[in-house]
């Protein structure tokens, strides 16, 4: 289960009829997700399906997650 691997950051497709927000707002009311280091330190990276897509797109979700899992090697 994924609350209990305690993930420091979670990767959010924002696709469908719900939206990135809301699958946020629902890891946050599950009590075992509450207490995983994502959760309390809000590290959720929100990725749009359609970056995820074999393309060119790629290199922009790559580049997405990368920089909310190593914000600080974007610094310059």
């Amino acid at each position: 289960m994924v609350g209990e691997r305690q993930p420091e950051a979670i990767v959010i497709l924002d696709y469908g009829s719900t939206s990135a927000e809301d699958k946020i707002e629902f890891l946050k009311s599950q009590s075992i997700m509450m207490t995983t280091p994502a959760v309390q330190n809000d590290r959720f990276i929100v990725v749009p399906l359609d970056d995820f897509f074999e393309s060119s797109r790629m290199v922009t979700s790559t580049t997405t997650i990368a920089r909310g899992l190593h914000p600080e090697a974007f610094d310059v």
